[in-house]
């Protein structure tokens, strides 16, 4: 039997290659309960322990490439938008710019974390609508960890501000959670 992966030689009941160290048989390792998963087997040279690593991402099939992958002063692909602006026409148009701009603003919150799978930004109101609120307050206490996420990757400053997202939505000031969010984003955006 020879090694999917370097086509050396396997000797018979082995479950990794001494070559390149991929898995190649059916012995239980430390897969967390997912079969899916395929870790290396590396001999650490220095203490002559086993070393479990995931393969790299490129190599499993399975694996779906996040959006876009942004490095310390990068730009994200979302739109600039003015904070004032957006505070203004919410009042005047009696909350309706606000949905637009709430539903954008979650939008290009997944887009910049990375993550433009999560909830849409209209699900995100529908489903705060349906739950009077309490899904909102919710979003924004993980819309604070995105935050930081971001924040980290393209500035590389890590701050959390989860809970003060949290206790400004409790309180009723979402718009004041959407005009921070929205200054983060601003700071990324490459239009």
């Amino acid at each position: 039997m020879n090694c999917p992966n370097c086509n050396s030689p396997i000797e018979n009941g082995a479950s990794f290659c001494k070559n390149c160290g991929t898995h190649v048989g059916n012995q239980s390792g430390p897969s967390n309960g997912n079969p899916n998963v395929n870790y290396n087997y590396q001999q650490n040279q220095n203490q002559g322990q086993p070393n479990y690593q995931q393969p790299p991402y490129q190599s499993q099939p399975n694996y779906q490439q996040p959006y876009y992958q942004g490095q310390p002063g990068g730009k994200a692909p979302i739109a600039r938008r003015d904070i004032a602006v957006a505070i203004v026409l919410s009042i005047v148009t009696c909350g309706i710019y606000g949905i637009y701009w709430f539903v954008n603003l979650v939008n290009d919150l997944n887009v910049a974390s990375d993550t433009p799978g999560d909830t849409s930004g209209g699900m995100v109101f529908l489903l705060s609508l349906v739950t009077c609120g309490i899904y909102g307050i919710y979003w924004y206490y993980q819309a604070a960890k995105k935050v930081s996420y971001i924040t980290n990757k393209y500035s590389g400053i890590a701050s959390d501000n989860s809970v003060l997202f949290l206790l400004l939505a409790i309180f009723g000031f979402g718009i004041v959670n959407d005009a921070l969010i929205q200054n983060e984003l601003n700071k990324i955006a490459a239009n």
